[in-house]
């Protein structure tokens, strides 16, 4: 049975401080959010993919997530981001 796990941030003993570069839009850093894509906890993933923002990079490594709602709520954000670049 996986832990319970605070959510990103909020508990010392789970998470540490990043001090790399966000880039503008995006909540995370890359080096971050790439290795939140490979945590074992489905429910670390379930809430980086909702996450706003996420690089092209990342989401494409969630559409193959083994966890069915991580890879649904990638193929949604991918076809958002899309769908937003070519309207702007």
């Amino acid at each position: 049975m996986t832990p319970e796990v605070a959510p990103p941030g909020t508990n010392r003993k789970q998470w540490a401080r990043c001090r790399n570069k966000v880039n503008k839009g995006q909540v995370r850093c890359h080096q971050c959010a790439m290795a939140l894509v490979q945590h074992a906890d489905v429910d670390v993933r379930r809430m980086l993919v909702q996450e706003q923002g996420l690089a092209e990079d990342v989401l494409e490594v969630l559409l193959v997530d083994p966890d069915f709602l991580v890879s649904e709520y990638a193929n949604t954000a991918m076809g958002s981001d899309f769908s937003a670049t070519q309207e702007g």
